[in-house]
């Protein structure tokens, strides 16, 4: 397996993957039928060579595994180069794989750690990652973000690999979860709220893919799970050996902690303090994953107590995960990935505590499947606390225009239970600058901007950090 071709090469697991392999060594090449930033910034940058468009003859003939992303049609009259694969894999001349599966095959002979849960993955998988590299094991992994001061969000290593383990559907030939094929020596398991309804109908078919994750971990192997999600609470019984952790509870935990531009915590095991630790992230959440991370390294023999805090202190966090986007501006303003309600809850919880005295502007924009289905509705009866003003940001038209029965952004409104003092819905981004403006000019000192969204959010982020930094 040498000569490695990717159709539908603009998911970011994708682009990740391709860069890993040519940085490896491997003959990579790839098609698209669009490319979007960042993802094709990405790919210019690491002198990746694209073709546009899906034809049968962006196939070099000398491939030896075509991997195929969810987002290529397999519809032979809309894709002839995926109708063409098919065809070079009848005939015995290439294999095809979905990435999780050309992830296994290059991990086989690997100490694999999955992280996996509803939230927290991208961090705690960053954040292994990170301070693996600090303490020069040479580890390998796949990260389903951009992180801050990580060149590549996939890199292959020669030491443990650690996958952030994705509960969606690894193709569009097959259901099974991406987590699946990863074959986890040990798992580290943040939570299990309800997510990707489109895909899983109700919650127990969401948690049934976990239920298949945790049976895969080896008798010599460990589930470090969260103690302090209930769902995760139930699924523990499926892995063979188990230690949970918690800010307040569970194995281990946190004692002692101060909140600030630098939180610090000790760190105990039962009733045995082990080490005091800092970070710059915001929020109980990211203590957390702190927590979990030293409890896996330690209780893994991956690293040392020392080995482990030394990596969180230097640790910047995932961009787009509670990011502080300006630099000199006159209001802090913040960006977060809103695309579940325990993403926006922490996120919304972490800037309350992290400045209680100030008024919350919160920027929303429904932009997954689940905030839009009307089953979930209820999300938006506390999502909202702590928050003063609402901003609800349609969604692009383009984006899940074939689902029916979706929540209208004046039926979200509507829902809205949080006694804020004021909550509007904007269709395009002039209208939204200047509501805003509108309602944080002359008491620019009383506010906190967050922007939640999965998606561009009209933009509105660098318009509001050029006017705060004029304004300065």
């Amino acid at each position: 397996m040498k000569n490695i071709h990717f159709i539908g090469i603009c998911g970011a697991g994708m682009a990740g993957i391709a860069v890993m392999l040519q940085n490896a060594g491997y003959n990579v090449t790839g098609s698209d039928e669009g490319f979007y930033d960042p993802v094709a910034s990405y790919l210019k940058k690491n002198n990746f060579n694209l073709e546009p468009g899906y034809r049968p003859e962006n196939i070099p003939d000398n491939t030896d595994v075509i991997v195929i992303g969810k987002h290529a049609k397999l519809i032979p009259e809309e894709n002839p180069e995926v109708a063409y694969a098919f065809q070079l894999q009848n005939e015995n001349r290439v294999r095809i794989l979905s990435f999780p599966e050309l992830l296994q095959e290059l991990t086989l002979d690997r100490n694999r750690i999955v992280v996996a849960g509803s939230y927290g993955k991208s961090t705690v998988t960053a954040l292994l990652a990170w301070c693996l590299s600090v303490a020069q094991k040479n580890p390998g992994y796949f990260i389903g973000a951009q992180v801050y001061g990580m060149q590549d969000p996939c890199v292959l290593g020669t030491g443990p690999f650690v996958f952030e383990g994705d509960e969606y559907p690894s193709a569009n030939w097959d259901n099974r979860s991406k987590f699946e094929f990863y074959n986890p020596h040990h798992v580290l398991l943040t939570s299990g709220e309800h997510d990707h309804v489109n895909v899983f109908p109700t919650h127990k078919s969401f948690l049934e893919r976990f239920e298949v994750l945790l049976k895969k971990i080896p008798a010599d192997g460990i589930c470090i799970g969260c103690i302090e999600n209930d769902s995760v609470e139930k699924l523990l019984s499926f892995a063979p050996n188990t230690i949970t952790y918690g800010v307040d509870r569970g194995t281990w935990h946190a004692k002692n902690i101060v909140w600030g531009e630098e939180t610090s915590f000790d760190v105990y095991k039962d009733e045995t303090f082990i080490i005091t630790a800092t970070t710059t992230l915001l929020g109980k959440h990211n203590v957390q994953n702190c927590i979990g991370t030293i409890a896996l390294v330690i209780e893994t023999n991956l690293l040392t107590a020392v080995e482990v805090t030394a990596g969180i202190k230097t640790f910047k966090g995932v961009k787009r995960r509670l990011d502080r986007i300006d630099t000199k501006g006159i209001i802090p303003i913040y960006e977060g990935f809103g695309s579940s309600y325990a993403k926006a809850r922490s996120a919304i919880e972490a800037i309350a505590l992290h400045y209680p005295t100030k008024k919350i502007y919160c920027v929303f924009e429904p932009h997954t499947f689940s905030w839009r289905d009307p089953a979930m509705s209820f999300w938006y009866n506390d999502v909202f606390n702590s928050v003063t003003n609402v901003a609800i940001v349609t969604p692009p038209a383009s984006h899940g225009k074939d689902t029916a029965g979706q929540l209208s952004a004046q039926d979200i409104l509507d829902h809205i239970g949080s006694p804020v003092a004021s909550k509007e819905r904007f269709d395009e981004k002039e209208m939204a600058f200047k509501a805003i403006l509108s309602t944080i000019k002359d008491c620019e000192n009383d506010y906190c901007i967050l922007i939640l969204t999965s998606g561009e959010a009209l933009q509105l982020g660098p318009a509001l950090v050029q006017w705060s930094e004029n304004n300065n």
